[in-house]
């Protein structure tokens, strides 16, 4: 079972919104998991694109649609910037298709 840490939720200058929508990730994956089920992956829009979802959901796949307007962090370590590649390299529709959304 994963609980979430409040660091992860509650990192300096983050906006209301960015705080909700790590605790929604956060809380789905968990409330999952109390009632016994496995997540295998999470599919998300592109309102969840940020470095701390791909990083929670590092043991599971982040299947979170890249916004059009980001590409990949090339100095970041986080996951994310491996799936923003892939995007870019499949497209949206192949993206859709491998991910099924």
């Amino acid at each position: 079972m994963t609980k979430i840490s409040k660091w992860w939720a509650l990192k300096p200058r983050m906006s209301p919104f960015q705080i909700r929508r790590n605790l929604l990730v956060g809380q789905s994956v968990e409330n999952v998991e109390d009632k016994g089920g496995e997540v295998v992956q999470a599919s998300a829009d592109g309102a969840y694109d940020a470095n701390d979802n791909f990083e929670f959901l590092e043991a599971h796949i982040p299947a979170i649609k890249i916004r059009k307007n980001e590409g990949p962090t090339y100095r970041s370590k986080n996951p994310r910037k491996g799936y923003a590649r892939e995007f870019r390299e499949l497209g949206y529709e192949g993206w859709r298709d491998k991910y099924g959304r």
